[in-house]
């Protein structure tokens, strides 16, 4: 999967985000809105499948992003470096689309809760950032990752060492009672299903890398070959939405995913790599992912009560999501000229200084 497959593919999940989260339960909405209300939750209920997309792409990520850091040490700076770069735009998106809103139109801001959402530990101004804590949660692990895979013999000894320690730590969190509370907080906290398909997409990445390309197909027998692999691409899309559809029973399952997202993801990249215009649409989206993931919930919130009174789902769905563009738009023009700005103050000072 090239970089650019792998934006495809974030596109794709967050036009899913978006249809999960603005028809999630049939209930909200006035009655006669939705022409097959139940239909519709299930097929919303489906969208779930997002967060393991996300999930995915970022182990392939990560593993281009440390594979040729020679130790455990290496890989810790780019990761933290990673991690503060997602919390800075939380924060910037916080600020913009929920507490400056707020302000102009003299609503009530929990100023209480404000450490919570700021740490993403417990995210009430938008449910949907607790994503930011389980991706934080993927960087860290990430490191040991690739020590499992690539490390010397020391360093996979340290990882040896370390995975004692862990296996340790977590005995004691199940057999001290005293200590149940903590497994309780981790538990709720942490999505161990999104962090084992985040190692799927590390270890595709892997095996990607390491298994060597055929590159003696003539012209016409690679276009053969891609067509009949993106026909495979189409049957599998359907299969893996078909199983997820029949077999979702509440809106945040998601063990299936396990097994269906990274099928998922081949036959999106398969179908892809046949209709060009469909990866270039989805990159498209999958560029500005980031910041519409963080801003929709907003939008939604804002827009919901007079679209769903005036307008017909399809309008309803376009609307927030091209509103969630246009301020995704917005707040990455935002960030570049504040690391404009902070680039020139630094070069300022150095100049100063010489």
């Amino acid at each position: 999967m090239s970089r650019r497959e792998s934006s495809a593919v974030q596109g794709i999940a967050v036009l899913m985000m978006m249809f999960h989260h603005f028809f999630l339960y049939a209930w909200m909405f006035p009655e006669g809105f939705l022409a097959f209300p139940e239909r519709t939750q299930q097929l919303a209920w489906c969208g779930r499948m997002c967060v393991g997309m996300f999930s995915f792409v970022s182990g392939v990520g990560i593993f281009h992003l440390l594979k040729d850091k020679a130790s455990f040490a290496a890989g810790i700076k780019p990761v933290i470096i990673r991690i503060l770069r997602l919390y800075i735009r939380l924060w910037l998106a916080m600020a913009l689309s929920i507490i400056l809103p707020a302000l102009m139109l003299g609503e009530e801001i929990k100023w209480a809760e404000l450490p919570g959402n700021l740490l993403a530990t417990d995210p009430t101004y938008n449910n949907t950032w607790w994503y930011v804590r389980e991706y934080a949660c993927m960087l860290i692990a990430a490191p040991f990752m690739a020590v499992f895979f690539r490390g010397d013999k020391k360093n996979r000894l340290i990882l040896a060492a370390v995975g004692i320690i862990l296996a340790a730590a977590a005995a004691a969190l199940l057999f001290i009672p005293g200590l149940r509370p903590v497994l309780d907080f981790i538990h709720e906290k942490v999505e161990l299903i999104f962090l084992i398909i985040f190692g799927e997409g590390y270890l595709a990445a892997f095996l990607q890398d390491t298994v060597k390309k055929r590159k003696d197909r003539k012209p016409e027998e690679e276009k053969r070959v891609r067509l009949i692999f993106g026909a495979a691409g189409l049957f599998a899309v359907i299969i893996v939405v078909a199983v997820r559809y029949l077999f979702t029973a509440t809106p945040s399952e998601a063990k299936q995913d396990i097994v269906l997202v990274p099928v998922l993801i081949w036959g999106l990249v398969r179908l892809m790599r046949v209709i060009k215009p469909f990866l270039a649409a989805a990159d498209y989206f999958g560029k500005h992912s980031t910041y519409i993931w963080l801003v929709h919930g907003a939008v939604w919130m804002r827009c919901f009560e007079f679209l769903t009174a005036h307008t017909v789902p399809v309008v309803y769905y376009l609307v927030i999501a091209g509103l969630s563009l246009a301020a995704a738009y917005l707040f990455e023009l935002i960030e570049k000229a504040a690391r404009s700005l902070t680039k020139k103050d630094g070069n300022d000072k150095l100049i100063r200084q010489h």
